[in-house]
Formats: C-alpha cells, structure tokens, sequence
C-alpha cells in the first residue's frame, strides 16, 4: 500500500453491511496522486459499493476513508467532491437536452465557478482529452461511447485530485478502448490526479495500471502489479480465468 504520498486518499479496515449482507468486509487500499490503480473483481465483488465510500456516498458501517489524513467520517459526497475527490458512474448521467458544452459547464458552475469562468473551463478540458469537437451537440444524441468520454470531462472540473472510474470501457470496440486507453493514461500528467479504475476489459486495466487490487466476494484478495496480479492462481481461479 503506498503510504509515502502526503496527497492520498485510503481505506483502513471499511466494511459495510446491508441489513445481513455484508458487502464488503476489512478492505483496505490507497491511491496516491499522481497514479493509475486498478480494482477488479468478479461482478458482486464489492467494487462499486467501496467506490460509493470513496465519494461519499455510502457510509461504511466499519473502518474509515482518509483523504490526505483527514478522517472523512462526517463528510457528505459533495463535501467530498469540494475536497477534490471525483466519480463517474456507469451510465453517463448526463443531462440530455443540454450540449456537450453546457454539461461540463453547469458542473463547473454547481462547484461555484461563474459563468464565464466555467465556459472557459470546460472548453479546456474537451479539447485536453480531445472531444472539443463535440461541445455543441446535444448530449442526448451522442452515441454510448462518446457520453462516457463526457462524463470523464465532467468529472475532471475543478482539477480533482483523485478522478474515480467505474467501468468507463464498458460497450466499447477495441478501437474505442484503445482511444480511451490513451485519455485515461494523460490523466496524471496532464490534470495533476490520481486515478482509481474500476475496469472489466483486462486489456486495458493490465495495460493502464501500476497496481492492481482485486476483490472477491466483498474481501481484498490479493493487491500487486500486473503481473504478479495476472499470474496470481487465485486470481485466475476467481476471475481472470486461464485466457489471461
């Protein structure tokens, strides 16, 4: 677990139950600013569950989220989003009527930015992750691929320091994945964040990733680097399977 970086955001010991159901138990983890984590795990693992104490929205019923060492226990998600902690979720939740533009936009807007500062936020980030030609079509007729792209320019307004993936490659081509490979991958150098990357394709977490954590049935399994994630019998057992 890194523990070296002042800028992190971890979880010590965060387990949460609903009603008799635990769905994560004693899960620890760390991400730095400044790199690219993985978390895999079969579908049921837990991963989104921990990613909702990440930002704020799940309380954990045991253990803590610290974000740069600061106990975050009584802390709503957009306490967590003013402190700089940032999600996409897995359907792009974007506002349909509006364009590309005023999407990123309004979010900049919401986190207290006038008008014209954030306009001139959000033209920055499209054209930092290469979609500024998109800025004036309607959201709403954006094909699956392109809304998720957006939603990652919405999640880096106001320079977050950690930017939280779920599943962003999801229904993508491997043409797709690839372009998405590369925005993801500027991600640290270009916005100055951390990255957590909830992610199925395998392709692109190994390729993406200088550690990965992988969860199974809401317990860590097993944390490393990709190939010793990758060569893991227990991992291949759980998840990956022998193709990998």
């Amino acid at each position: 677990m890194t523990t070296d970086n002042p800028t992190q955001i971890r979880t010590e010991a965060v387990s949460v139950s609903f009603g008799g159901l635990r769905a994560i138990s004693n899960v620890s983890l760390s991400l730095a600013k400044g790199e690219i984590l993985g978390l895999i795990g079969p579908n049921g693992a837990g991963k989104t569950t921990l990613v909702n104490c990440l930002t704020g929205f799940q309380r954990p019923t045991g253990g803590r989220v610290l974000v740069n060492g600061h106990d975050t226990s009584k802390w709503h998600a957009r306490t967590f989003r003013m402190r700089g902690i940032a999600r996409t979720f897995q359907g792009g939740r974007l506002f349909k009527e509006m364009s590309v533009l005023e999407n990123v936009e309004v979010t900049g807007v919401s986190l207290g930015l006038r008008r014209r500062a954030a306009a001139l936020e959000a033209h920055g980030i499209l054209a930092s992750i290469g979609i500024d030609h998109l800025a004036h079509r309607l959201a709403g007729t954006l094909p699956y691929t392109d809304e998720r792209r957006v939603a990652i320019a919405r999640a880096l307004v106001m320079k977050p320091d950690f930017l939280l993936l779920d599943e962003p490659a999801a229904g993508m081509s491997d043409h797709e994945c690839e372009d998405l490979t590369n925005i993801v991958r500027s991600l640290p150098d270009n916005h100055g964040c951390g990255v957590l990357l909830i992610e199925h394709n395998m392709s692109v977490v190994m390729g993406l990733c200088g550690r990965i954590h992988v969860l199974d049935g809401g317990r860590t399994l097993t944390e490393g680097a990709p190939d010793d994630v990758r060569n893991d019998t227990s991992v291949v057992d759980a998840y990956l399977g022998s193709d990998v």
